[in-house]
């Protein structure tokens, strides 16, 4: 099977990738340049982590769903984690290094990229969803085989407890404000801000909309986890780079 690294998912149905096979094979390429360092064979090692690290990032620059996301982020994060193993162990050529520092320059999303991963999310996945998801869907998962005769009337009542546009509004005020808050970093914010909201949508007042509301507490992802780890991404970047030119300057 083939994976078309581009395929921007626009619809909450289409499948994520895998992740399993994408961990090992990371894992895997990061032992294997561990060993070509210790064989002396440092610019070897660079380029092979070089490699993993210009898909995860292309990965995540071209990714339209915060999952999708966060598999590039990952994959880097391992992949520059050996990066100094590397440089520890094994001679490098200036040219090899800053080949390496080119690809990490070209991933330093930096503001944006934080803005960007958690939008995306909102444009791509809430929107349609909001768009087509029913009460009952959210009980039953849309499985009508498994729908409860009880169930049946959320059907008729969701254009009474639901709201779409009034929801896309609440959803896009929460990921505008949680976005803002991720490119300052503040994860203490987040934290703050999701749970209070998300404590208010799912409670009983105000009636209007109560259940657009049931559904954003029930479906918004926890985004200052996935917020941590792109900036820990981030930092590892920018620390390499700040070594690499350290090296180059003979320091």
């Amino acid at each position: 099977m083939t994976m078309d690294p581009l395929n921007l998912a626009p619809f909450p149905s289409d499948p994520i990738p895998a992740f399993s096979p994408i961990r090992t094979y990371t894992r895997y390429a990061g032992a294997h340049a561990q060993l070509l360092a210790l064989d002396g064979k440092g610019d070897e090692a660079l380029a092979l982590l070089g490699q993993i690290v210009d898909v995860g990032q292309k990965f995540s620059a071209t990714s339209c769903s915060l999952v999708r996301n966060m598999i590039g982020v990952v994959m880097n994060k391992m992949a520059l984690a050996r990066v100094g193993y590397v440089l520890d162990h094994a001679a490098t050529t200036p040219a090899a290094r800053a080949k390496f520092a080119a690809t990490l320059v070209a991933g330093q999303f930096g503001e944006a990229g934080a803005r960007r991963m958690l939008m995306i999310e909102y444009v791509v996945f809430m929107v349609p969803m909001m768009l087509d998801q029913r009460l009952g869907d959210m009980l039953y998962g849309g499985d009508s085989a498994q729908k409860s005769l009880w169930e049946y009337p959320l059907d008729g009542l969701n254009s009474l407890l639901v709201n779409p546009r009034a929801t896309l509004n609440l959803a896009g005020g929460y990921f505008s404000d949680m976005a803002d808050l991720a490119a300052r970093r503040d994860f203490v914010g987040m934290g703050t801000h999701g749970e209070k909201l998300e404590e208010e949508w799912s409670g009983g007042n105000p009636v209007k909309n109560i259940g657009g509301r049931y559904i954003l507490a029930m479906s918004i992802p926890a985004l200052s986890k996935v917020t941590v780890g792109y900036w820990q991404e981030q930092d590892a970047r920018t620390a390499l780079l700040a070594r690499l030119k350290a090296m180059s300057n003979g320091k």
